[in-house]
């Protein structure tokens, strides 16, 4: 019996676990390659920080635009039959991205990319969440998550090695081969799904996005979330470089080795926190208390890169990067709380947060600096920085302090946050 169980988590790793954490992995490079090839884009493209910022935020506004149908169809067709389609459309758009004549194929490729690389957490989390049981929920979801943020790795130091033997065109066109492997393995690889999970999903759920959307608690979630792990995303995949450079002065050696410790921050945080909230639940401290304990975090650390000379800057820019990681704690509660045949749905519309977050974040940060005259090409004064650091960590707390007032009674069909369901 114990021979065939091993067989059986072989089986589900290699087959079903695997090809989703390699599309989430390359959904991970795909978003923050951006911050290494910048400097290149900006010289060959002439970009200010503005333009920088929004066509980088493009991958954000395309992921963001499909989460809700994403959601629905995840829970109605199975994530394999979503993720082949959408890897296609990504590989598509890396192949624009890397021939584009001007920034508006750039754009272009970018919302592509965006789009295609839709499904590549949520599709991952529903697929857990069918195939293996719930006592290990949390800790595949910290795995999963820990190997797909293998790709912010990725998008660092070897990424400036790709580029040392290619420009930026050939290493897009790698990752559009990249996604055109993965897809094939989807087809390949993954087992049908159990009748059972197709027929729940597509005529027993009960919970619809207006039923969702009316639920306070969500909101409550869903803010504090998106705000604080869309900042932390924004600011890893584009401008914690740019703060290196223009207020910390690093050479690009230092700034790349930065991103890339900040990288394995994000990795190890994932795996991590799985563990981790697996262990604390004996204690009864679930997820929804360990997601604001993060968020505190987050803005200590926002408010020691102000204050510039209180840490070493990487300290600070450790604990951005694990904010990253509090997708394991905000889709740990969403798996305690709602039905498994809803999470598509209720996944995907805690994600629209979270990359609805990230592109405002993302957008907002380029025209704040944009308000500074530049100290040379692609380059701001740290007091734009500074002013900048100050409105995400007012943002935060406001939605911080939102989320801790005692809760009102709940519309839709969920358990209370801070009671999660055991069952």
């Amino acid at each position: 019996m114990e021979k065939s169980d091993r067989r059986k988590a072989v089986h589900l790793l290699c087959r079903v676990f695997l090809p989703f954490a390699l599309a989430y992995f390359l959904s991970y490079l795909l978003r923050n390659v951006n911050a290494v090839v910048a400097p290149r884009l900006v010289q060959d493209f002439q970009l200010d920080a503005a333009q920088l910022g929004s066509l980088t935020a493009l991958y954000f506004l395309g992921f963001a635009a499909v989460q809700m149908p994403l959601g629905a169809c995840l829970d109605r067709f199975g994530p394999v039959r979503v993720q082949v389609p959408l890897c296609l459309l990504a590989a598509l758009g890396a192949v624009i991205f890397s021939f584009a004549a001007s920034s508006w194929y750039l754009m272009a490729g970018r919302l592509l990319i965006g789009v295609g690389m839709a499904a590549g957490l949520v599709a991952g989390l529903k697929t857990i969440a069918i195939w293996f049981p719930k006592d290990q929920v949390a800790v595949m979801h910290g795995t999963f998550i820990a190997l797909g943020t293998l790709g912010a790795v990725a998008a660092t130091a070897p990424a400036e090695w790709v580029l040392a033997l290619v420009d930026w065109r050939g290493l897009f066109q790698s990752c559009a081969c990249a996604l055109l492997l993965v897809a094939l393995s989807f087809l390949l690889l993954v087992p049908a799904l159990p009748e059972r999970s197709l027929s729940r999903a597509a005529h027993v759920a009960t919970l619809s996005y207006g039923t969702l959307f009316k639920d306070p608690q969500l909101w409550r979630l869903a803010l504090l979330s998106g705000l604080s792990i869309g900042s932390a995303w924004a600011l890893q995949g584009l401008w914690a470089a740019a703060w290196m450079s223009d207020v910390a002065g690093f050479d690009r050696a230092t700034l790349v080795t930065y991103l890339f410790v900040m990288s394995l921050t994000l990795s190890a945080g994932a795996l991590g926190l799985g563990a981790a909230i697996s262990i604390l639940k004996r204690w009864g401290i679930g997820p929804a208390k360990i997601l604001p304990g993060m968020v505190f975090l987050l803005i200590g650390a926002e408010f020691l890169l102000t204050a510039r000379h209180l840490l070493p800057s990487i300290i600070p820019w450790c604990l951005v990067a694990f904010m990253s990681a509090g997708t394991v704690a905000t889709y740990s509660i969403t798996a305690d709380v709602f039905d498994r045949s809803t999470l598509g749905r209720v996944n995907g519309a805690i994600n629209l947060f979270h990359i609805g977050g990230a592109f405002l974040v993302q957008s907002a940060v380029g025209l704040i600096l944009s308000r500074w005259e530049p100290t040379a090409p692609g380059h701001y004064p740290a007091q734009a920085y500074t002013v900048m650091l100050v409105v995400l960590i007012a943002g935060q707390a406001a939605a911080l302090i939102w989320y801790l007032r005692p809760a009102k009674s709940s519309t839709a069909r969920v358990a209370p946050l801070a009671e999660p369901s055991r069952t």
